[in-house]
């Protein structure tokens, strides 16, 4: 047996390593669709250029070049944690005052067995914690949407 305190200790620092490993990622976008220059100091988008066909007044067709920013051909998923469940059923006890719980058989502790260390049968409960992180920035889909407004600036028509 566990305390409680240390299980759901356990939980939410494995919540907080899954949102440090997404804001990580978040990180790598700007390294795979930004140049960083240090000289300056500043980030330019890496971008490639395409011959857009467009129709000129007369009827003729030209080719248009386009800079195309990459992050806007690329379709990106920003994960963020919504909500984390943690649904189990547990065996229970106290000891030294202290709320001990383990991870039970899934059958109550009368019928599985399961005594305490006084020898008495062990209660069982069932346990869901919830943890709802803090609201994602919304500074790539911005960022992202800036790019796409340029773009459409620079086709025709």
């Amino acid at each position: 047996m566990i305390k409680f305190k240390e299980l759901v200790e356990s939980i939410n620092e494995a919540a907080k390593q899954a949102n440090q490993n997404i804001a990580d990622n978040e990180r790598k976008i700007i390294k795979d669709f930004f140049d960083y220059d240090p000289e300056t100091k500043k980030y330019t988008a890496k971008t490639f250029n395409i011959d857009y066909p467009s129709t000129t007044v007369d009827g003729k067709v030209e080719s248009v070049d386009i800079k195309v920013p990459l992050i806007t051909m690329v379709p990106i998923n920003s994960s963020a944690i919504d909500e984390l469940k943690f649904t189990t059923t547990l065996d229970i006890d106290i000891k030294n005052d202290e709320l001990m719980v383990s991870f039970s058989s899934g059958t109550s502790a009368s019928k599985s067995g399961a005594f305490s260390e006084k020898n008495e049968p062990l209660a069982t409960a069932k346990l869901e914690i919830i943890i709802r992180p803090h609201e994602p920035s919304e500074w790539l889909s911005k960022l992202i949407s800036g790019y796409e407004k340029i773009l459409r600036a620079q086709i025709p028509g």
